[in-house]
């Protein structure tokens, strides 16, 4: 059995309350991330409560509503069919589109890819990594689809 338990649970005077989980910058675009906050959605969802993935600043609608740089996703998109992506291999993509981070992430959105910080790799993904509630909620006009 598996155990969770939330960086911060927030209660209204209303009586609602949602559950606050909060990773730095880098780990709101983490497949381990995103596999554990799809576990909390449901469960939230079952509890009428709600959730939020923030890095105590901003929220996952940051690095959604950031412009692409499609010039960078195109270039991972062509560097991926070869493997997956370790660090110098991405900081050299990095320089060569300079791209900003907010970029990577938003790409790493985008492009539904699995970002791995220990070891660092960057790679293609056949199933939906990112909870479609925080794409859909966020932004529903969005290009991005996991399905």
């Amino acid at each position: 059995m598996h155990y969770y338990i939330p960086d911060v649970t927030v209660f209204l005077s209303d009586g609602r309350c949602f559950v606050v989980e909060i990773k730095d910058t880098l780990g709101m675009v983490e497949r381990k991330v995103h596999t554990k906050f799809k576990a909390l959605i449901e469960y939230c969802k079952e509890k009428g409560t709600g959730a939020i993935l923030t890095n105590g600043h901003d929220d996952f609608s940051k690095i959604l509503l950031h412009m692409p740089n499609k010039t960078l996703e195109n270039a991972l998109k062509e560097q991926l069919e070869k493997g997956c992506l370790k660090y110098p291999e991405l900081r050299k993509i990095r320089t060569e589109c300079n791209a900003t981070i907010m970029d990577i992430l938003r790409a790493i959105v985008s492009l539904n890819l699995s970002f791995f910080r220990a070891p660092f790799m960057v790679q293609k993904c056949d199933k939906p990594i990112f909870c479609e509630e925080l794409i859909s909620l966020t932004n529903p006009e969005s290009e991005i689809v996991n399905s």
